[in-house]
């Protein structure tokens, strides 16, 4: 097969898995916190019908959580700029949005790191990219939290692609200076783009904020190192992406609202979140590395084998390489031991095991290139001009044959845990999506009569991938009663639950 022929073939499987994922969300609608970090905003669309205005009270939104919640300043400016503020249709639109991000982010990082970095042709780049959001998407830890309710995924999957872009855009950025390559131009608008996007990640959740603020200084250790060798002065124009994203870090964490909300939980010690980050990642990591994410590995191998070869990039220190890339995806975890005490939430956990995921690619392709440039004997099982053909088939069937075979012995659960585009098919098929799209509808028809009291059938089913278990969907307590946000969004005194 040409690697044209496998990478046309990695989009049909890209397309496979993310449109049931995409279509699912037609039955989406607003949950949870959605009704309070957005109140505000939807209140100012509905006044004026001014984007110009509903982005101020955005921003003023920003600044009041900022003082008396939490300092994740930029999460919080989308969060009140939520789809669902300007109509309950347009909760629609949040997997595209979430998915969107995801893919767009992962494949400049993937452009910038393999094509530009590592000089891997495009073709390569094109399916480790559809193989990275595959993984990403597909095996979603928490699909509801991730790509479904807006609050939840634009305060972590959202975020976590600034930091794509962030680290993408800086390497783009680099590898023209180095090169001397392109017009100053383009350059300038890469280091633009970096120092927006390293702003942004660094205000949003504290996973993102702390790996930002540890890439950042990476990434200046680099622009050092590449000055050291070649003296251009261009290379200091980094200085201010890092200066704007490491204030913005500060920014975050020192925000008064922080020491409000920390009042709710009991914060950890220093030392003690490491420790338990370490070890907790690592199981985490075993539960996350499943049988699929190896097959999807192992049919990648061969191409990274064959991509290799015509690098000119040295893949030294893999080691060091692969460390560095463990301690990151460790410090993940490690806000929440701190500032919890507790094991991060689940949601929290969607983008450690999406970075966990994109740096396996990563990490695949430079191992290759390290064999295969420093072990003479991986070079006779690369696939080139017809080599080895049987027994790279051998290995990809039994690959994907040992896939098929674990995924058709598992239980209707663990197949939609495992595989999320296969829950979200389902749910798009057998009916239950319609009926709870028609349920929310007949709730909908009763908040938007004149009666201040109304009373509303609970839910039939809470379909996977779409159910938030909130509040807003369902009374937790004997009273009935459904989440007083969910009235003040409507202009009712009270919404009770019929038991």
């Amino acid at each position: 097969m040409t690697q044209k022929a496998f990478c046309i073939l990695t989009i049909a499987a890209f397309l496979f898995f993310i449109i049931p994922l995409l279509y699912a969300g037609r039955y989406n609608h607003a949950a949870s916190d959605d009704y309070w970090f957005a109140f505000h905003s939807h209140c100012s669309w509905l006044n004026t019908h001014n984007l110009l205005k509903v982005f101020i009270t955005a921003v003023r939104e920003s600044a009041q959580f900022y003082v008396n919640w939490q300092g994740t300043y930029s999460s919080v400016f989308f969060m009140a700029l939520s789809p669902f503020a300007f109509g309950e249709q347009y909760a629609h639109a949040v997997p595209y949005i979430m998915i969107g991000m995801t893919c767009i982010s992962t494949m400049i990082l993937m452009y910038a790191v393999l094509n530009k970095w590592l000089g891997l042709n495009g073709y390569t780049c094109v399916s480790a990219t559809m193989a990275a959001c595959i993984m990403q998407c597909a095996f979603m830890y928490t699909p509801a939290s991730g790509l479904y309710w807006w609050n939840a995924a634009v305060h972590y999957v959202f975020m976590q692609g600034f930091w794509n872009l962030m680290v993408g855009f800086a390497l783009l950025s680099f590898e023209r200076m180095y090169h001397d390559r392109g017009r100053r131009i383009w350059r300038s608008l890469e280091m633009a783009a970096c120092t927006v996007a390293a702003f942004m990640a660094a205000g949003g959740n504290f996973s993102t904020a702390l790996l930002t603020a540890e890439m950042l200084v990476l990434l200046e250790i680099l622009s050092v190192v590449l000055w050291r060798i070649q003296k251009k002065k261009c290379y200091f124009w980094f200085f201010i992406p890092f200066l704007v994203g490491e204030a913005g870090f500060l920014v975050n964490i020192l925000a008064p609202g922080n020491a409000v909300r920390q009042g709710y939980f009991k914060k950890g010690s220093v030392f003690e979140a490491i420790g338990n980050s370490f070890s907790y990642s690592f199981s985490q990591m075993l539960l996350w590395v499943t049988i699929w994410v190896i097959v999807i590995l192992v049919v990648l191998l061969p191409v990274f084998l064959r991509a290799v070869m015509n690098s000119r990039y040295s893949f030294r220190f893999p080691l060091l390489v692969t460390g560095l890339g463990y301690c990151l995806y460790v410090s993940m975890f490690t806000p929440g031991f701190y500032a919890m005490g507790v094991e991060p939430l689940s949601r929290n956990q969607n983008i450690c095991k999406m970075f966990l995921l994109l740096f396996l690619v990563f990490l695949e392709a430079y191992w290759c290139g390290w064999l295969v440039h420093k072990v003479k004997a991986v070079k006779a099982f690369v696939p080139v001009h017809g080599k080895n053909v049987l027994i790279w088939t051998a290995v990809l069937s039994l690959a994907l044959l040992t896939g098929t075979v674990c995924f058709a012995r598992l239980d209707f659960v663990s197949k939609q845990a495992n595989f999320v585009n296969y829950g979200a098919w389902l749910v798009s098929t057998d009916g239950r999506g319609q009926r709870y799209w028609n349920e929310y509808l007949n709730r909908l028809l009763l908040y938007r009569n004149d009666d201040k009291i109304v009373y509303v059938q609970p839910y039939s089913d809470h379909p996977y991938p779409l159910w938030v278990s909130s509040d807003t969907e369902e009374s937790i307590d004997e009273s009935g009663k459904i989440s007083a946000q969910v009235a003040l969004w409507y202009a009712k005194d009270a919404i009770y639950e019929i038991k």
